[in-house]
C-alpha cells in the first residue's frame, strides 16, 4: 500500500536522504582469448578461415558490461502554515544497468496541503504528484554475442560509421570450434559493442491529483428520537 508523506504542525522541517548502490555481473562466461583462437585456428583452420583472423585480443563481455550505479536522491520541506500543514518533496533516482548504455533517470514532484477548516471539523487533503522518467534499454541480444563472436576482432573500426565502433564485419568461411560460433559466409554480424549501444530510449511523464474531504461522524440520535 502506498501512502502519502504529509506535513506536521510545528517549526519548519528541512531534510535530505540519499541511498547509493553497485551492482555488477558475479562471473563472465569462459571464453577464449584472441591469442588462443588465432592458435587453434591456424592449427585446425583452412587458408581463407586463418585470413580472417585479425591481430586483437578482446574480451566482448568486458567490453559490454559495467558496474551498474544506483542513486536515489530525497528532498523535502514541510511545516504548518496556521491551520494548514504542508509538505513539499522532490526526488531524484539515477540507475544504470550492468549492461552498457542501459540507465534510467526519473524526477519527481511532490505537494501535500492538509488544512482543517471550521475549528476542525473539516478536512482537506490535497495531494499533487508529478515524475517524468527518462529510460533506455540496451539491446540484451550484445550479451550472447559477447561470448560467440571473434576475439581477433578489434572494438574500434577506425571510421566514422557507428560512432567509430566496427559495427559490421564481413567474414568468410563458416566454422564452429569449441562451441565458439565465429561466422558465417556471407553474413554481416553485429559487434556485440555496437549491438549494445542500440538501445531503446522511453519518456514517460505521471501527473496526479487527489482531493479528499472528510468531515467528523455526527453523534447518534436520543434513545428515545422519533
Amino acid at each position: 500500500m502506498i501512502t502519502t508523506k504529509r506535513g506536521k504542525a510545528g517549526r519548519p522541517l528541512l531534510s535530505f536522504s540519499t541511498q547509493l548502490s553497485a551492482s555488477k555481473i558475479s562471473k563472465e562466461f569462459p571464453v577464449l582469448s584472441g591469442d588462443q583462437f588465432r592458435k587453434l585456428v591456424k592449427s585446425i583452420g583452412t587458408p581463407s578461415q586463418i585470413a580472417v583472423m585479425g591481430s586483437a585480443n578482446t574480451d566482448w563481455q568486458k567490453e559490454i558490461y559495467q558496474t551498474a550505479i544506483t542513486s536515489d536522491n530525497n528532498l523535502s520541506y514541510s511545516g504548518s502554515m496556521k491551520n494548514m500543514p504542508y509538505r513539499i518533496g522532490a526526488e531524484y533516482l539515477s540507475q544504470t544497468g550492468v549492461l552498457k548504455t542501459d540507465h534510467l533517470d526519473r524526477k519527481a514532484l511532490s505537494i501535500s496541503l492538509t488544512p482543517n477548516l471550521f475549528d476542525d471539523h473539516l478536512k482537506i487533503d490535497i495531494n499533487l504528484h508529478g515524475s517524468s522518467t527518462d529510460s533506455r534499454n540496451a539491446n540484451t541480444g550484445a550479451i550472447g554475442n559477447a561470448v560467440s563472436f571473434d576475439p581477433t576482432q578489434p572494438v574500434h573500426s577506425g571510421k566514422a560509421n557507428f560512432g567509430g565502433l566496427l559495427g559490421l564485419i564481413l567474414l568468410n568461411g563458416l566454422f564452429s570450434i569449441i562451441g565458439v560460433l565465429c561466422c558465417f559466409v556471407g553474413v554481416y554480424f553485429y559487434l556485440p559493442v555496437a549491438l549494445a549501444a542500440q538501445a531503446v530510449a522511453y519518456r514517460r511523464i505521471f501527473p496526479e491529483m487527489t482531493i479528499d474531504f472528510s468531515a467528523p461522524t455526527p453523534p447518534p440520535p436520543p434513545a428515545n428520537w422519533a
